[in-house]
């Protein structure tokens, strides 16, 4: 197939073209907009705010932070001195035993406030609380228990606690002493 020849399309298509322009209006004039239309005036900047002095801050009151976990208090001995004694020498037997095994941390607290709050009402006298001895450092569970039995819930259940003997879970659990219910 042969091309036709080069004149007839420049000559078809300047035609077109001249129809086309024929149609189109020009577009009406806008203000120029992007960035150099921002600019052409001076740059206006607002007031900085005054800066702070060491004086201003004396009359504020100190905003309360939330405290750090403290350390564990000493166990507290139970109620009678003989139970005390068969605690240390592994004598008690527990009547139930509560695992925090795999529990975390506020999980724990809550079914351990349950579990003890069962066992009261079934007028249990010790209980033995597993926590595991952790990880790392000393454990969560191992190191909370203590903070946990200081709180009031726990006070009106528990006379006292104590860590467990060795055949018992040594330094993984804890004796829980319930208080004696009229």
């Amino acid at each position: 197939m042969t091309r036709p020849p080069q004149d007839d399309e420049d000559e078809t298509g300047q035609i077109l073209w001249e129809r086309v322009k024929s149609t189109i209006s020009p577009l009406p004039q806008r203000k120029p907009s992007g960035p150099a239309h921002k600019m052409a005036g001076p740059v206006k900047y607002q007031k900085a705010a005054p800066a702070l002095r060491a004086r201003d801050f004396i009359d504020r009151p100190a905003q309360a932070r939330p405290r750090r976990a403290t350390a564990p208090k000493p166990p507290t001995p139970p109620e009678d001195r003989s139970t005390h004694k068969k605690v240390r020498r592994g004598q008690v037997e527990a009547q139930a035993r509560i695992d925090l095994h795999g529990k975390r941390h506020d999980e724990a607290r809550t079914y351990l406030l349950r579990r003890l709050e069962e066992h009261a009402h079934e007028h249990l006298r010790c209980v033995l609380v597993i926590t595991g001895r952790g990880a790392r450092d000393e454990g969560v569970l191992r190191t909370g228990l203590p903070n946990w039995m200081g709180e009031e819930v726990f006070r009106t259940l528990v006379s006292g606690y104590a860590p467990a003997h060795m055949r018992h879970g040594g330094k993984g659990a804890w004796y829980i002493f319930m208080r004696k219910r009229q």
